[in-house]
């Protein structure tokens, strides 16, 4: 069947249905969509930390069935974050928009229906103009063309570990052995029990890897030596550190590798878990942006004493 014009509303519940039916990516939820003089999105983007966002959109022309739109504010969380974070959000769910035909270009959207078409069952269309009302859009479409043969495409992206090759040495063979003596009463908490041995050899292998700089490298050898002998050398390497214990230390340099060394070498040195290293790294880099380094140090410090005291007793 074949119309060549009609008007359809497309409500608020609408599009959210879409998004939940046809929309499966595994670091974006949308929660809500407002509909009014403006279209406001509310979601969240979770990639070991949870962050919550808000959009506004103001809907312009139409032209070979891309729809431009203007984006008139972006908040993110009810806290202030830095624009390192505000960046690597946006352009994290622009690379995945683009998937449904939504790109980003500065403070514009480009919505090509084309591509946004082939998650919609069972027709096919054309858009001439769209206005906001109050709890709808109003959306004047032509061609609309409707069968039921139509092949529906669900979007689904995540990271893959397809061409990710992870290392194999004594230590996995080791790491495999203390994983399958522990009882199976403790088994889901196996991957935290080894963090700790898990990113001491992380460090020993990105030392061993031709494709980390040799500034990265300096910091990590000298992370090692002051871990394997606790004498203060490191202090001439990281001098904001000052008097720290070894997780303070291992934290610090972590945030160091986040910011230097690409995912994928990080993820292919990593012998456990791939999401937790994913939730320490991102983890760490929100910290580190939001709070600033100095009250890193003073909270890590007081950690420090805490656990010496603990020892102690």
């Amino acid at each position: 069947m074949k119309i060549s014009s009609v008007i359809v509303k497309i409500s608020e519940n609408d599009i959210l249905q879409i998004i939940e039916e046809y929309v499966d990516v595994k670091e974006l939820s949308i929660q809500q969509i407002s509909i009014g003089d403006i279209l406001t999105v509310y979601g969240t983007y979770s990639k070991g930390i949870k962050i919550p966002f808000q959009v506004k959109l103001g809907f312009g022309s139409v032209k070979n069935n891309i729809v431009m739109a203007k984006i008139l504010s972006i908040k993110v969380a009810k806290v202030r974050v830095s624009i390192d974070i505000l960046t690597y959000l946006i352009n994290k769910v622009t690379n995945i928009l683009k998937d449904i035909g939504i790109d980003l270009k500065k403070d514009n959207l480009y919505i090509d229906i084309d591509i946004l078409s082939k998650i919609i069952p069972f027709i096919y269309f054309k858009v001439n103009y769209i206005k906001s009302h109050k709890g709808y859009l109003e959306v004047e479409v032509e061609n609309l063309i409707y069968t039921k043969e139509k092949e529906i495409e669900s979007i689904h992206k995540e990271d893959s570990d397809e061409k990710v090759r992870k290392i194999v040495d004594g230590y996995t063979k080791i790491r495999k052995n203390i994983c399958s003596k522990i009882p199976k009463k403790y088994e889901k908490f196996a991957e935290y029990f080894m963090i700790l041995p898990d990113l001491i050899v992380l460090l020993g292998r990105l030392l061993k890897d031709n494709r980390v700089e040799m500034k990265t490298k300096v910091i990590i050898a000298g992370t090692i030596a002051y871990l394997a002998s606790p004498v203060q050398i490191i202090a001439e390497i990281i001098p904001v550190l000052g008097q720290v214990d070894d997780i303070s230390l291992t934290f610090f340099v972590l945030d160091r590798i986040v910011n230097e060394v690409p995912e994928k070498i990080i993820i292919e040195n990593w012998q456990g878990n791939k999401d937790i290293i994913c939730k320490i790294k991102d983890g760490t880099k929100f910290i580190f942006n939001n709070i600033g380094t100095g009250n890193a140090i003073k909270i890590l410090k007081y950690i420090a004493s805490m656990k010496r005291k603990s020892n102690k007793k």
